[in-house]
Order: structure tokens, then sequence, then C-alpha cells
């Protein structure tokens, strides 16, 4: 698991610039880049359809339904935003 150095960093964190993923997940190499290479704040988060039904483990703890679930980075700066999508998503 990867390390968010700055606490105004991170998980639940939003900012003006976001990104959608387009997977239900946040690949931890994102998240050590950001952590390495942003000067400003970022943060992800996810989106779940508010009509999908919870799902529960055995144990009854909440569980995210994949097939619903969006995941997101946001960003504090634009030209960061802009980085990253070169950087992770330009093929």
């Amino acid at each position: 698991m990867t390390a968010v150095t700055n606490p105004k960093c991170g998980y639940l964190k939003q900012f003006e610039h976001i990104v959608d993923l387009k997977s239900n997940g946040v690949h931890s190499a994102y998240i050590e880049w950001c952590n390495k290479n942003c000067k400003h704040h970022w943060g992800w988060h996810f989106w779940q359809d508010e009509n999908s039904i919870p799902m529960r483990d055995e144990y009854g703890w909440p569980i995210r339904n994949e097939q619903s679930t969006r995941a997101f980075m946001s960003f504090e700066s634009l030209e960061e935003l802009v980085l990253f999508k070169l950087i992770h998503f330009s093929y």
C-alpha cells in the first residue's frame, strides 16, 4: 500500500480538475506518481450509482458493487492534471 505524504491529499479529497479513470479502482502507480510529482493538492474518490443494490459481506460490512462504481482522480492544478493524463493515458 502506498502512503500519501501530504495530509491534504489522498482518499476522498476532491478538487476542481477531475479525470475519470474509467475503472472501479485507483492503480497504486497513480498514487505513487502524484505523491512524487504533484506540488499542489490532489486526491481520489469514488462515485456509486444511487440505484445500485447495497452489497454486504458475510459479516454484514458494506462492500462496493464493482459494476456500478467509478473511480476519479482530482487535482488542484490544471497543469498537473494535464501532465498526469499525458503520462498515464496517452497510448
